[in-house]
């Protein structure tokens, strides 16, 4: 895979160009500029480019920002932390990611066979992975900023009046959203809705009680509906 780098720390450049090479990739050029970079992505058309620019001074060149929104390169953005603002001029990209320091060699690796397998429609978000992917991952927002959260490790949502509570193995986040809307953005051969309010990661399940009508994950029980009972006994096995 051929890459292009657009880094303006020169340090982190040479480690970020170590890393890419370790995985057996080529770059085909690297530059502390903006501008620089997307002549190169014009004129060498590399499989992925790998942009790491301070996000207000990606801004400031709107001409150069108007111009990767046109680019059919799959690009991996990568930042510190990522506000609301970034991600939302981010996304119209046509072709993007968006990862957060500091990265690892396997989630660079994944992410960029991600981009550059699975164009859908001319747009492909960071959430649009291929459903039996363990690697999948969504973006839940906290305040002012949203934060990557693999989906794996999701344990089951529930709706909360306008919002909805997400548990996963570290904590619950509450964020402003439908459960018909979350639903859409998780693996269907891991996720299912087994009640009006709840969302389960079928691999979490611990225990299951059909006279009670609830489930168990870890300490924590949970309902399930008349149709609820019907996909549970057809997704989980039991012998």
């Amino acid at each position: 895979m051929t890459v292009i780098i657009v880094e303006h720390n020169l340090v982190y450049q040479k480690e970020l160009c170590s890393l890419i090479e370790s995985l057996g990739h080529d770059i085909i050029y690297r530059t502390q500029k903006l501008n620089e970079g997307i002549n190169l992505m014009i004129k060498r058309k590399p499989h992925v480019a790998i942009i790491s620019l301070p996000f207000k001074a990606m801004m400031r060149g709107r001409k150069n920002w108007n111009t990767l929104n046109l680019l059919d390169t799959p690009i991996v953005f990568l930042t510190v932390k990522s506000s609301k603002e970034e991600y939302e001029s981010i996304k119209r990209i046509k072709h993007f990611a968006l990862l957060s320091k500091p990265i690892t060699a396997y989630e660079l690796e994944q992410t960029m066979k991600l981009l550059t397998s699975h164009r859908t429609n001319g747009r492909l978000h960071p959430t649009n992975l291929p459903d039996s992917s363990i690697d999948a991952f969504v973006y839940l927002r906290q305040g002012d900023s949203f934060y990557r959260q693999m989906v794996k490790n999701i344990l089951f949502i529930r709706s909360q009046g306008n919002y909805l509570l997400v548990t996963t193995d570290k904590q619950t986040i509450r964020i402003r959203k439908t459960l018909q809307g979350f639903s859409r953005e998780l693996p269907k051969s891991q996720f299912a809705q087994v009640h009006r309010s709840v969302i389960l990661n079928l691999s979490m399940v611990d225990e299951v009680l059909w006279s009670e009508g609830i489930v168990k994950v870890g300490s924590t029980t949970l309902p399930f509906s008349r149709k609820g009972r019907k996909i549970l006994k057809d997704r989980l096995t039991f012998i």
